[in-house]
């Protein structure tokens, strides 16, 4: 998918148009066929809405945009994201001992350490991926997200390979029996099953995750 050009002011009109994209949302794109495609009026005005953006008047998106675009209050957000191993910076908070928790439990909580530099305080983000929880010792507790140094991929999996990767994938729902019962729901556990071993017959190495 990448995106299509066009400018904000689009079908939708009235703004609408740059307040989604002030507010992070992509009006349009091209889909993997090559169509230019564009998300509707309504549908940006029910995600605007979701997000706390009134939209439905002229005055709702002149006052929308204006809270999209008000300076961000000092001090650090309720998350912060980081990748697993590498620098979380946390800009506010002092250099020093602190305590870190995993949420969900399954270990005590164990002391860390801020590093200080010119962007502020920082921490080395824990190995495993997951959530947790910064308890700065006198402060407000900090919830962070780590994410995974890395995703798996085809052009991963293809570095030294001399043939070439292929996959079959249908979306559960979408599956239906050939002369079933027409009352069963599409996508139900015996269909995906005969699925996995229509994927085996296929030339190559299958595999089902």
């Amino acid at each position: 998918m990448s995106r299509h050009a066009g400018g904000p002011g689009g079908a939708a009109g009235d703004g609408l148009s740059a307040l989604a994209a002030r507010a992070g949302l992509q009006e349009c794109w091209t889909d993997a066929a090559g169509a230019a495609r564009r998300v509707s009026p309504d549908t940006l005005r029910a995600l605007l809405r979701s997000m706390g953006l009134p939209c439905a008047t002229a005055a709702d998106i002149r006052d929308s945009r204006a809270a999209v675009e008000a300076p961000a209050i000092p001090g650090l957000p309720a998350l912060r994201v980081g990748r697993a191993g590498g620098r979380l910076f946390l800009p506010g908070l002092p250099p020093g001992d602190c305590l870190l928790e995993a949420e969900g439990g399954g270990a005590p909580p164990h002391a860390v350490r801020l590093a200080g530099g010119p962007s502020g305080a920082w921490l080395r983000a824990p190995l495993q991926p997951g959530y947790y929880r910064l308890l700065p010792r006198g402060g407000e507790p900090v919830r962070l997200a780590i994410a995974p140094r890395g995703a798996d991929t085809v052009a991963g999996r293809m570095i030294g390979r001399g043939d070439r990767l292929w996959g079959a994938m249908a979306q559960i729902y979408s599956l239906r029996s050939a002369g079933g019962d027409p009352r069963r729901p599409p996508g139900d556990t015996a269909t995906s099953a005969r699925s996995g071993g229509w994927r085996s017959s296929l030339p190559g190495k299958a595999r089902t995750p």
